[in-house]
């Protein structure tokens, strides 16, 4: 399992499925790259985490990934607040189709699911 660890912050990568190869068109290739960038940025700037941990998995034509933080969290209140992120994150997957859900809890950290349907057409 590959993984990153400084003194403050540990990371690991699950891939499950990875025998399974999973074809994205560019658009839906750019945009969930960029919504697990937001995802793990957001992370490293506000969630003073102690364990990130990324999952992907592929089955029935569907990627699934899940960015999930033990750090601070935040509320219903402070999500409604939110910036440009969450917002932008939100527009992406719905651009390609797919959906986004975002789970946290004070001092419980964060959750973040990206599905995505690989039968969905590609968008140039």
């Amino acid at each position: 399992m590959p993984h990153y660890q400084n003194e403050h912050h540990k990371l690991e990568v699950v891939l499950n499925g990875a025998n399974q190869k999973a074809q994205l068109g560019p658009s839906q290739t750019i945009n969930v790259f960029r919504v697990c960038q937001e995802a793990i940025n957001n992370a490293v700037k506000y969630a003073q985490f102690s364990l990130l941990t990324i999952q992907a998995s592929y089955q029935n034509e569907e990627l699934h990934i899940v960015l999930k933080d033990k750090g601070v969290g935040f509320t219903a209140d402070a999500q409604s607040q939110r910036g440009y992120g969450l917002t932008n994150m939100e527009a992406r997957m719905q651009e390609v189709k797919g959906s986004l859900q975002v789970q946290s809890a004070l001092n419980k950290g964060t959750e973040i699911t990206l599905r995505l349907r690989l039968n969905t057409p590609f968008y140039v």
